[in-house]
């Protein structure tokens, strides 16, 4: 048996009422979770972290520190590791944290002495750490906002805009090449 057109029709209004109603109740909630400071400075962080575009500026931290940096480290470990050859990182990796059988030979394998292994356990570690310094960034940002007052803001935001008008008619005054 078939349904008739105005059941067909009343379901899906039927559902887009109780998303409405799921959607007005998320708000409310929402809002009381705003009245509390603690929970409204992170709000705000998360927010502001998310405006600055706070993954990609650590993807570029990260990769910079990465091509200036870690390369030098890993000469150092490298050169380190000829005077101990069975101190590999994979060996160090698997003693530390206690793999037997196939995972440790996995990991030993993978994290074999030199460059790859090393290499991705530091570029993880630079992206943690990167995460991290924007995030640190995000939460100074609005702290400073709280505590320096609307005022403050108010002519930082109008500093901004003066450096950006500045920067931008600058490039736009060059000459084309």
């Amino acid at each position: 048996m078939g349904e008739s057109g105005g059941d067909r029709a009343a379901k899906p209004a039927a559902a887009a009422a109780g998303a409405r109603r799921y959607q007005e109740k998320l708000r409310r909630y929402q809002q009381k979770l705003e009245q509390r400071p603690q929970v409204a400075f992170l709000l705000q962080a998360n927010r502001r972290f998310k405006e600055i575009e706070g993954k990609h500026l650590a993807l570029v931290i990260s990769v910079n520190l990465f091509v200036a940096v870690i390369p030098l480290l890993i000469i150092i470990y490298a050169f380190a590791e000829a005077f101990s050859p069975h101190r590999s990182f994979g060996a160090l990796v698997v003693r530390d944290l206690h793999l037997t059988g196939s995972s440790a030979l996995i990991v030993r394998d993978t994290f074999t002495s030199g460059g790859f292994g090393v290499s991705l356990a530091l570029i993880a570690a630079v992206g943690i750490i990167a995460s991290f310094w924007v995030w640190i960034a995000a939460v100074m940002g609005v702290y400073w906002e709280h505590k320096a007052g609307p005022a403050a803001v108010a002519a930082m935001e109008e500093l901004s805009a003066e450096i950006s008008g500045a920067e931008q008619s600058s490039v736009s005054a060059k000459p084309a090449s």
